[in-house]
């Protein structure tokens, strides 16, 4: 497949067309492996991030009087507040 001639874009001219393929390292695992890199526990789901995520509990805490919160008392605040939270830490980073 490498040997395939492509254009500027680096797509093939020619339609390739897989017979048959192996999978010999499941590729979600390391997936999983680079969205615990935020604090190293739990899946890195935005409810994980703004609610029970441990590397956030002292900016919860700063910025809501808590260390951790429900959705539901999220939605009690304004949004400054999340930006407030998320200001500074590496959570941006690490969506973006």
């Amino acid at each position: 497949m490498e040997k395939i001639e492509v254009d500027n874009k680096d797509r093939p001219i020619e339609d390739i067309i897989l017979l048959k393929a192996e999978i010999f390292v499941n590729p979600f695992d390391e997936a999983d492996e680079q969205y615990n890199l935020y604090c190293g526990r739990g899946a890195e789901s935005a409810y994980h991030i703004l609610c029970e995520c441990e590397a956030l509990d002292h900016r919860r805490q700063t910025v809501y009087g808590r260390p951790s919160m429900s959705p539901a008392e999220y939605s009690a605040h304004p949004a400054a507040g999340l930006y407030r939270l998320v200001q500074g830490s590496r959570v941006l980073e690490w969506v973006l």
